[in-house]
């Protein structure tokens, strides 16, 4: 199929003494790997959808708020997002791009605020991008 793009990525981090990062200061792991796949509809229509999962035994991306101890637990810190964005190129070097974008953690509550922590975040994005 004419226009149609695959791609992936895979991140890996092994994680040894970080006290100064996280107060677990646990060696261990973090891992993340990426599925991208875009279309291009038209000449100015593209859609795109990303998939992406993060496993954090390690502790290292305790960045947001959780249930008390649900970072420091074996289990470690699994996420999972889903991002499907249809972008269309406006004018010469002019791109708009609406985007949803649903992350989930699959072991614990990861997001929204320490008081009332919840297991899934959605975010709706639009923006208009000049490319010099």
């Amino acid at each position: 199929m004419r226009g149609l793009r695959f791609g992936a990525a895979f991140d890996y981090l092994d994680v040894r003494h970080f006290s100064t990062i996280s107060t677990s200061g646990n060696p261990g792991t973090a891992w993340a790997v990426g599925l991208y796949a875009s279309y291009q509809a038209t000449e100015k229509l593209g859609l795109h959808v990303r998939g992406e999962y993060l496993e954090d035994r390690a502790d290292y991306f305790n960045f947001s708020s959780g249930t008390a101890g649900e970072f420091f637990n074996p289990s470690g810190f699994k996420v999972f997002e889903l991002t499907g964005t249809l972008q269309y190129d406006l004018w010469k070097n002019v791109l708009t791009r609406a985007e949803i974008r649903w992350d989930h953690g699959s072991n614990g509550r990861y997001f929204s605020s320490d008081t009332n922590p919840q297991r899934n975040a959605v975010m709706l994005a639009a923006n208009v991008v000049y490319k010099f």
